[in-house]
């Protein structure tokens, strides 16, 4: 299973940076910015089990991440051979006031879950990369890794841009070039990324919508009826 260390090792290669112009900490950083947009694209899923007590309200998962977890569905009653997942309608996630203290619960609107049936929710959470762990699955590994690699360039292509041409002779350094290389790099690896994942980032240029107007007291319009609109 990869750790941390093994996403440091890859990225340190992709980005060859054997002047270390960026310290192994900022790779850590560019890791960890890379898992959390990651996370954004193709989440971590997980399933918690638990009993009905004949209520409509139930405690959502000890490591739900309010604002970005999402119920990817409820099953009730579960186990069963043909899954009877409930309708998105029928449950919410609910803000409630418990005491004093305001707490979020899986709500459900249409039934009451007795006690001898089980209920199964599946949901998201973030992944994570940590020191003996990592959460990304095993075929993305690659990917993140090279997300991680495109951010830590343009760490590298800032700290050049804030590095003041040369007015030595002696240093031939050309900054900007190398700002741009990085740079250029960059783009590159993170093209690489959304190929992996299937993703595009070309935005819509624009959209078609029907607008319909008319006058505020009524009427037609002389040469333009509204059975024409």
């Amino acid at each position: 299973m990869s750790q941390l260390s093994d996403y440091n090792s890859q990225v340190s290669t992709l980005i060859k940076d054997d002047a270390n112009f960026i310290s192994s900490d900022d790779i850590d950083d560019a890791i960890a910015m890379a898992v959390t947009r990651y996370s954004l694209h193709r989440p971590l899923k997980k399933v918690d089990e638990y009993a009905g007590d004949g209520g409509y309200d139930y405690d959502l998962p000890t490591d739900w991440v309010q604002g970005f977890s999402r119920i990817v569905s409820v099953e009730y009653p579960y186990d069963e051979q043909d899954p009877n997942y409930i309708n998105k309608e029928d449950w919410t996630i609910f803000l409630k006031l418990v005491g004093e203290v305001q707490t979020y619960v899986l709500r459900f609107l249409a039934i009451k879950p007795v006690a001898a049936d089980s209920i199964r929710v599946l949901y998201t959470i973030p992944h994570s990369v940590n020191g003996s762990a990592s959460t990304v699955y095993t075929n993305d590994f690659d990917a993140v890794c090279a997300l991680a690699a495109s951010i830590a360039c343009g760490m590298i292509a800032r700290k050049f841009l804030q590095t003041s041409d040369p007015t030595i002779g002696a240093d031939a350094v050309n900054y900007a070039a190398k700002s741009s290389a990085a740079a250029s790099r960059a783009k590159e690896l993170y093209k690489s990324y959304l190929d992996h994942l299937g993703l595009t980032d070309i935005p819509a240029s624009g959209g078609i919508k029907e607008f319909d107007t008319g006058f505020v007291l009524g009427g037609e319009y002389l040469t333009h009826k509204s059975w024409q609109r």
